[in-house]
C-alpha cells in the first residue's frame, strides 16, 4: 500500500482550526476539533445538523490588503 501525497498550493488558508500555519499545525498535532454545538441554529427550524466549524476572528482585509 502507497502512502497518500498531499499537494498544497494557495496563498493562504482559512481554517475553524487557526488564522497560520503554527496555528494549525499545533491543533493537528494535539489532536484538537474546532466543531462544537450551535445552540443558534435551533432557531433557524428543521435543520439536521447541530454542529459546525465556524471561522471565527478573520479580518480578510487586513490579510489581504488591495
Amino acid at each position: 500500500m502507497t502512502t497518500p501525497r498531499v499537494v498544497i498550493t494557495g496563498v493562504g488558508v482559512v481554517s475553524p482550526l487557526g488564522h497560520s500555519l503554527p496555528e494549525i499545525t499545533a491543533a493537528l498535532q494535539d489532536g484538537r476539533s474546532a466543531v462544537r454545538p450551535m445552540p443558534q441554529w435551533s432557531e433557524v427550524g428543521q435543520l439536521g445538523c447541530k454542529v459546525a466549524a465556524p471561522v471565527e476572528g478573520l479580518e480578510l482585509a487586513r490579510r489581504w490588503p488591495r
